[in-house]
């Protein structure tokens, strides 16, 4: 009997992580800007498209929502020269820069001195089409409790071609503000 027990105690320290009595909380992921492959009629053949995903950001809380505004401003999502973005416009926050873009940021990040900087700059990002840009691929949160991975990939150009990048960050929600643990970029 003291045998079973044992085993039994042992596998559920196992399975629950080492946090015996507390429930396992599992992830919520969520798909901000996905690639989607569309027919191009200028060039008769299926490219792949940057698309933002509505149904997902709908669903974020506001700290998600300031996290996904910090995203808008560290690169573009086919921003125009009016500083309509669709990421920044998907979340209900007007024209890139706009003032409440800036409010979100810098309730979430008060202390993030390259939000501040953003902020400065007005949170510019490229125009898309323009001789020097960046844009996103993807952009996706995995939220476990309060804690968020973000996963992204984007492409620059400059005068017709240049590099991507896949970044990784992990940060964490903590007394009404945004830390980050983690800033992970590389070139691919």
């Amino acid at each position: 009997m003291q045998f079973k027990l044992l085993s039994f105690l042992i596998l559920l320290c196992f399975f629950s992580n080492g946090q015996v009595g507390r429930p396992q909380l599992d992830s919520k992921k969520y798909v901000i800007i996905r690639l989607n492959k569309k027919f191009d009629s200028s060039v008769n053949k299926k490219v792949l498209e940057a698309e933002i995903n509505q149904k997902d950001i709908d669903k974020l809380n506001e700290p998600l929502r300031a996290l996904c505004a910090y995203y808008s401003a560290y690169s573009g999502s086919g921003c125009d020269r009016d500083g309509k973005c669709p990421l920044t416009t998907a979340l209900g926050l007007g024209n890139q820069g706009s003032d409440e873009h800036k409010k979100i940021l810098i309730k979430w990040f008060p202390n993030d001195s390259i939000v501040q900087r953003m902020i400065d700059q007005n949170c510019f990002v490229g125009i898309s089409g323009a001789n020097s840009f960046c844009e996103y691929n993807t952009l996706s949160f995995e939220q476990r409790q309060d804690t968020v991975i973000i996963n992204y990939s984007i492409s620059c150009w400059n005068r017709g071609s240049g590099p991507q990048y896949k970044g990784y960050d992990k940060i964490l929600i903590k007394d009404n503000q945004i830390i980050f643990i983690t800033r992970r970029e590389r070139k691919v």
